[in-house]
C-alpha cells in the first residue's frame, strides 16, 4: 500500500462525542486524508473493535490504512493495517516481532526517536508541535526547533502532531515532515470535507 502521509487525521471518540463516527469518517475520507487513526479512550474494548469492524470497509474502498491508536492486541483481531505506540504501550521489538502491519510510534525526545527506527517502526508521530487540548499528557510544545531536530536524526517518515492549525501548516512543513497530524481542526470543523481539502491545499503552495 503507497501511503500519502500529508494529511493523517485522527478519528478521537473523545472529541467526536455524540456525533456519527462512521459519517465523520466518510468525510474525511471525502476529502482526501491518506492515513486514519482510531483514538477512542473513551470507549470500552469491545466498543472499539465494533467501530473498528465497521471503519475498515469505508478504508479499504479508499485504499488507505487504518491505525489502532495503542492496542495491538485490538489492532490483530479486527485486521487493521496498523498500530501506533506510545512510550508505555507495548515495547516495539516485541510489536514488531507479533506484527507485520504499520507501527507507529510517538517517540520522547531524539535518541528514542533512533532507537525506535532501529526496532523496526514505519514511522513517528512527533509533537506536541503547538500547545494543544485534544491530549492532555501531550507534554510541552516542541516547536519548529524540537521537530526538526528528530526529523534531522531519522530516515523514516515523521508526521508532526499536536496543536495543527491552517495557520501553522506552513511553519511544520518547512521542518521537513512527511506530513501532519490533525484531530480537533478537523473533527470539529463545520465542513470536515472542506476543512481536509483545505489543508491539503498547504501541500500546494
Amino acid at each position: 500500500m503507497q501511503i500519502d502521509w500529508r494529511l493523517y487525521a485522527v478519528l478521537d471518540t473523545a472529541t467526536l462525542g455524540s456525533r456519527d463516527p462512521l459519517a465523520m469518517t466518510a468525510a474525511l475520507l471525502a476529502g482526501g486524508i491518506g492515513v486514519l487513526q482510531l483514538r477512542a479512550k473513551n470507549l470500552s474494548v469491545r466498543q472499539t473493535a465494533q467501530l473498528a469492524q465497521a471503519i475498515l470497509p469505508l478504508t479499504k474502498i479508499a485504499q488507505i490504512p487504518l491505525i489502532i491508536n495503542d492496542d495491538l492486541g485490538l489492532a490483530l483481531a479486527v485486521g487493521a493495517d496498523g498500530v501506533h505506540l506510545g512510550v508505555d504501550d507495548l515495547p516495539l521489538d516485541l510489536a514488531r516481532a507479533s506484527f507485520k502491519g504499520l507501527i507507529g510510534y510517538s517517540p520522547e525526545g531524539v535518541a528514542d526517536a533512533q532507537r525506535a527506527e532501529k526496532l523496526g517502526v514505519d514511522y513517528l508521530g512527533v509533537g506536541p508541535f503547538a500547545a494543544t487540548t485534544t491530549k492532555l499528557d501531550a507534554g510541552a510544545p516542541l516547536g519548529q526547533a524540537g521537530l526538526r531536530a528528530i526529523v534531522e536524526a531519522v530516515d523514516c517518515p515523521v508526521v508532526a502532531i499536536g496543536g495543527i492549525a491552517q495557520h501553522n501548516v506552513a511553519e511544520v512543513r518547512a521542518c521537513g515532515v512527511a506530513g501532519i497530524v490533525v484531530v480537533s481542526a478537523l473533527l470539529n470543523a463545520t465542513n470536515p470535507t472542506q476543512a481536509c481539502r483545505e489543508f491539503l491545499a498547504h501541500y500546494k503552495e
